[in-house]
């Protein structure tokens, strides 16, 4: 792990900190002094809310940074995952077979004509398209 990483974790955690002593100090305040008014009130309640939803941005954004980084440094861990490009490769074939089914269901009428012994030009006349499209479905059928 690099010292960058420890010094953003070091300093979430001191974050952390001063935001939960904020809110205990704000907490004894409020519970020593019964001159405060309705708004100074609402106003500290609606800042405590703001520090409550950063700390919990926080805590998330700690519990990511743990998990994209190996706190207990085995290297075996990074010799078993697959790599990017082992996933893509994964991807990639399913990818191509979808596209594949894709073409097949769009060309379903040029593949039926072609099945049936139809001429490249004769189905070309019939769906009304060029030869040159027909004849490259044809193609990347076989």
């Amino acid at each position: 792990m690099n010292y960058n990483s420890y010094i953003i974790i070091i300093g979430c955690i001191v974050i952390l900190v001063a935001v939960f002593l904020i809110i205990k100090e704000n907490r004894f305040q409020r519970n020593d002094s019964d001159k405060n008014t309705t708004q100074e009130n609402y106003a500290i309640r609606v800042e405590v809310a703001k520090i409550n939803n950063e700390v919990k941005q926080l805590s998330e954004n700690i519990g990511l940074v743990l998990k994209s980084i190996d706190l207990e440094g085995n290297d075996k861990k990074y010799k078993t995952r697959k790599t990017d490009l082992e996933f893509g490769e994964d991807d990639d074939s399913f990818n191509s077979t979808l596209k594949y089914q894709m073409f097949e269901k769009k060309n379903e009428e040029v593949i039926s004509l072609y099945k049936s012994n139809v001429t490249t030009e004769d189905i070309a006349k019939q769906l009304k398209k060029s030869y040159r499209e027909v004849e490259m479905i044809i193609k990347l059928l076989k």
